[in-house]
């Protein structure tokens, strides 16, 4: 988010893609080109051997598909990066590797990481990402090394010429792309849009909607608010996904009694009550995420949604729909029980997300915890602190 010194206009910084940034290659380099790695940060949800584990991903891998003897960045300190934008001199070789790709093959080089949750009898995998971007580096050939121009230092063996011709080939004078920007006033009322610059989604208190940066466009996300008394609240969002779920029966709220083993008498009016997933839009541990979001799923919500955005203080919304809708079925087989048979199922259980709303639910600061006792909650505000930090 930038703010205009001159008027005050607050704006978005957007793209059409993954942001591309550059390393800038000296003056005094020798036609070096500029390679594409996809720079990675993140957590892959695993569930394998019958148990969720987590495992962090941070790397920088090489954005083509062809065999490359610089495989990764590897865990260098980067020289400084800035936005990679329309006319920037340079020959660019475009990547060639997507984004579901380039996770995968992330994944394969932590594959070592740890036994079981690493290997190939995972039951079901979930990305949430936190930072995904390409990084054009300015490498050349001297002899039988690949140079670093940016730091004027060798960068491994150099791959084979044929390798080296086909890159140089298909490499393009300039860059054709450049960042976007959205001014952050509500499309629907012209209101200023309110939200910080860790925030994926804006809200205008003037006609209660919420706006997420999409592309080139923002695009509304229905916003409700469950209806607190008093003024010493912090409201924390949380993504409300219903779901055409096949493979399991669990369309109701009776259907999750059954498939979570809960202690509880199933009541008549929970046979049509549609179940819904509960996930945190906000960042925070993975285990953390895990738990919170199994909590508020198989809790029944007694209270009243209200079609408005909350008074008072509001966490930011920092983790997309699209990041939550990654995680169902992991959130899923947190709750289903018996593990065994829930975890032997996954491959065959889809989770089509058919509606989603955003709702912000009261807590009660205590201590250093934010609490929210109908629900079962209590989020530390440190872990919060840590989320919007990543």
């Amino acid at each position: 988010m930038l703010i205009c010194p001159h008027c005050r206009v607050r704006a978005h910084i957007t793209s059409r893609g993954p942001f591309r940034y550059l390393i800038e290659a000296p003056e005094s380099a020798r036609s070096p080109i500029y390679l594409p790695f996809w720079r990675l940060k993140g957590t892959l949800f695993k569930a394998a051997a019958f148990k969720i584990d987590p495992v962090a991903l941070d790397s920088s891998i090489f954005a083509r598909a062809s065999v490359f003897p610089m495989r990764s960045l590897g865990n260098r300190q980067l020289p400084p990066v800035k936005y990679a934008a329309a006319g920037a001199p340079g020959r660019f070789v475009p990547p060639g590797l997507d984004f579901a790709d380039a996770v995968l093959r992330t994944d394969n080089l932590a594959g070592g990481l740890r036994e079981g949750a690493s290997g190939p009898d995972a039951f079901e995998k979930a990305y949430v990402n936190e930072a995904a971007g390409i990084v054009f580096v300015p490498l050349s050939v001297d002899g039988g090394n690949l140079v670093d121009v940016a730091r004027n230092a060798p960068a491994g063996q150099a791959p084979s010429p044929a390798v080296w011709d086909v890159l140089e080939g298909a490499a393009i004078e300039g860059l054709r792309w450049s960042p976007r920007f959205l001014s952050s006033m509500c499309p629907n009322c012209g209101w200023d849009l309110k939200g910080d610059k860790a925030a994926d989604v804006f809200l205008c208190k003037n006609c209660n909607l919420g706006w997420q940066p999409r592309g080139e466009e923002f695009r509304p996300v229905v916003v409700n608010t469950i209806p607190a008394k008093g003024s010493d609240f912090v409201y924390l969002p949380f993504w409300r996904i219903g779901s055409d779920i096949s493979g399991i029966k669990l369309s109701t709220y009776a259907d999750l009694i059954r498939v979570a083993n809960l202690p509880k008498a199933i009541k008549k009016e929970w046979e049509t009550e549609d179940f819904a997933f509960w996930t945190p839009a906000f960042r925070v541990h993975p285990h953390l995420f895990l738990r919170v979001a199994k909590q508020v799923t198989i809790t029944p919500f007694l209270g009243t949604l209200e079609p408005r955005a909350p008074e008072g203080s509001v966490h930011p919304v920092n983790l997309p729909l699209v990041e939550a809708v990654q995680t169902l079925k992991v959130v899923l087989a947190t709750f289903g029980t018996p593990k065994r048979t829930i975890f032997q199922k996954l491959p065959e259980i889809s989770v089509a997300p058919r509606k989603a709303k955003l709702v912000f639910v009261p807590c009660t600061p205590r201590g250093g915890e934010l609490v929210q006792e109908e629900l079962g909650i209590a989020v530390s505000k440190q872990a919060l602190i840590y989320g919007k930090d990543v």
